[in-house]
């Protein structure tokens, strides 16, 4: 690149051509992107609605609405439909039962994804 703009253009230094490609739009999309070493990604693939599924709670303690401090998601894995529910609790008898209704309504997932609880709380 500064070979060829020294053919076109005098006084281009290196440091305003570093300028210009850290606020170039274009070249920030052509730029290599550093990997991510140590962690090995391997997608996970559904091939019908309601074979996997993750549930995830989110701490609204900070906002509770009413007696609800949790909100339980409830996610399909294929086609990214959501059911959420607000919760009480984060013990495992509302969640269950939060569950149940939910496979009532959509039936169970062969596999169903949720986190490993290690948060304090």
């Amino acid at each position: 690149m500064i070979k060829e703009l020294q053919r076109k253009y005098a006084n281009i230094t290196t440091k305003v051509l570093r300028l210009f490609k850290s606020l170039c739009e274009e070249c920030q999309k052509k730029r290599k992107r550093p990997m991510a070493k140590g962690v090995v990604v391997c997608p996970i693939f559904s091939k019908e609605f309601a074979s996997r599924s993750q549930v995830e709670l989110t701490d609204m303690e900070s906002m509770p609405h009413s007696n609800f401090k949790w909100i339980m998601v409830y996610q399909d894995h294929l086609t990214k439909f959501c059911i959420l529910h607000p919760l009480q609790t984060k013990r495992a008898a509302e969640v269950a039962f939060q569950l149940v209704d939910i496979f009532l309504l959509i039936g169970a997932p062969d596999v169903l994804q949720s986190g490993n609880g290690s948060h304090p709380g």
